[in-house]
């Protein structure tokens, strides 16, 4: 792998899943084990229903199978308020640190006037250029905003190099499929990993139905989530 250390690739939903989405294959994709399931007090007071079953909010750390330099991290929400927010990026940071860690890579989606696919931003100039050399566009003068931010900004202070990429989305999406696969082609690039992204190319097809319309950020150069 290119980075030749231990990797944690980490998205929390956001604008167009994007980042969730592209995290959510690479788990099923790697026949990735849970390894970690935690709670947290700041997530939305509600509980997901599946199949019948009600169970609360978590942020689960997944081992792909056969790999132990790359860790899968990802949640079904994002906590409701900016501390709440910090406090768990600290803790991920802190626990990722432990477990050898020494890069953290978040995906998001942006939404913005560019015309790459796919843009991101590192928190030292080394970084920049690997991200460079993988043919990633580093982003222009923004924002990240919520935990994918967060996170990627915040792991300098515990010791670690933090990483955003972002997959360009209209917005107008619930499920941007499409921004998803460029994000997961980057990141192939990236940390020269063997992922095929056709399963998403069939679901992109077949995602045919109307989707309800969504209103437009207020902002168009900010990045989100």
């Amino acid at each position: 792998m290119l980075f030749e250390r231990k990797v944690a690739v980490v998205s929390f939903p956001g604008i167009g899943s994007v980042g969730k989405v592209a995290v959510d294959y690479l788990i099923s994709y790697m026949n990735s084990r849970m390894i970690m399931t935690l709670p947290f007090s700041g997530f939305p007071p509600q509980v997901l229903i599946q199949e019948g079953v009600a169970r609360l909010f978590t942020l689960d750390v997944f081992f792909p199978e056969g790999r132990d330099d790359i860790i899968l991290l990802t949640s079904d929400a994002q906590p409701l308020e900016v501390l709440g927010m910090n406090r768990l990026a600290g803790e991920i940071l802190r626990e990722l640190r432990e477990m050898g860690v020494k890069d953290v890579v978040t995906l998001a989606a942006y939404v913005g006037a560019v015309h790459e696919n796919v843009v991101g931003t590192a928190t030292d100039v080394a970084g920049l250029d690997l991200l460079k050399n993988a043919g990633i566009a580093v982003m222009p003068s923004s924002i990240i905003g919520g935990m994918n931010g967060i996170i990627a900004g915040m792991a300098p202070l515990y010791g670690l190099r933090g990483f955003c990429i972002l997959g360009t989305t209209s917005g107008d999406r619930l499920v941007d499929l499409n921004a998803a696969r460029n994000l997961l082609l980057s990141l192939k690039k990236l940390l020269q990993m063997e992922i095929d992204v056709s399963q998403l190319e069939i679901e992109e097809e077949e995602e045919e139905a109307e989707e309800p319309e969504v209103e437009e950020c207020e902002d168009e150069e900010m990045l989100y989530r």
